[in-house]
């Protein structure tokens, strides 16, 4: 057992420093009471890593195109900002355990209905339909698929939210075809990605894509 000998006790477990005095403590430390449970950062650091990784790389990205491209307004602000407001929802339903596609699938739509309305605002660039939509979409496919794989969660239940977020990706190159869409590079890789993810939904979750479409439109 480990001994203080500042305070004159024994403290149980392995600790190394004494936690009233913070004194090294002395002798032979013996196992712990309570089984260590790793925090949530610790079990699934790569994917926090990762997904933070790539919301960095996306905010990086839009200030350097809107500082290239200095006449379409200020609309990198607001992917910094959707960004950031995306993480503090996501810090809150980490803490709250609530349901995660499901809250990420409404930050879509309103970050992208803040941004044609920001867009709007400051005289239409386009900058919202060229990079804002597509980014936020393929964002929140990918966290969702990272978060669902961390959680353990069973992909049946959350199909629909993954599969309506992939059918809102299709959306830019409507756009782009309907020729609002300027630069086609974003809208192109958004699609991409959307139709694989339909694609793979459709395969293997059919079914249950079915019955949660089913279920929520009550048919």
């Amino acid at each position: 057992m480990k001994h203080c000998d500042k305070c004159n006790v024994d403290v149980v477990g392995n600790r190394k420093i004494c936690p009233l005095c913070q004194t090294v403590l002395t002798g032979t430390g013996e196992e712990e009471l309570y089984p260590y449970i790793p925090t949530f950062y610790s079990k699934y650091k790569f994917l926090i890593k990762t997904a933070a990784f790539i919301s960095i790389s996306i905010c990086i990205i839009a200030l350097a195109v809107n500082y290239m491209i200095p006449q379409s307004g200020g609309w990198s602000l607001l992917v910094v900002l959707g960004m950031l407001s995306l993480w503090i929802s996501l810090f809150i339903i980490i803490r709250k355990g609530s349901n995660i596609p499901k809250t990420i699938l409404y930050h879509v739509f309103v970050i992208s209905v803040l941004s044609v309305m920001w867009d709007r605002i400051t005289g239409w660039h386009g900058w919202s339909f060229d990079f804002v939509i597509p980014a936020v979409c393929i964002f929140a496919i990918i966290i969702m698929l990272i978060f669902i794989k961390a959680f353990k969660m069973r992909l049946q239940d959350y199909v629909f939210f993954i599969f309506i977020d992939s059918i809102f990706g299709i959306v830019p190159i409507i756009l782009y075809s309907a020729s609002l869409v300027k630069i086609q590079y974003p809208s192109v890789i958004c699609t991409t990605l959307s139709i694989i993810t339909i694609a793979g939904l459709l395969i293997f979750q059919g079914r249950n894509v079915i019955i949660e479409l089913k279920k929520k439109f009550h048919i």
